[in-house]
């Protein structure tokens, strides 16, 4: 027959077995969905245009200023 100690100690050990394998799976999916963040922002960043256009604050401003 099961004691009652021994009912509670297994359920603690058993509850403290859940909790390291949940902690274990979160932050391997934590570095996963890090790592896929990380893939999309480069694949983002490479499909942008590479030439790059000097703009002229003045001009800029120019712009701003008669744009109606």
């Amino acid at each position: 027959m099961i004691t009652t100690n021994d009912y509670l100690t297994d359920s603690q050990t058993q509850l403290k077995e859940s909790h390291k394998k949940f902690t274990e799976l979160w932050s391997e999916s934590q570095k996963e969905l890090k790592e896929s963040q990380k893939k999309l922002t480069e694949a983002w960043t490479e499909s942008l245009p590479k030439k790059t256009i000097q703009a002229s604050p003045s001009e800029n401003f120019e712009k701003t200023m008669n744009f109606h």
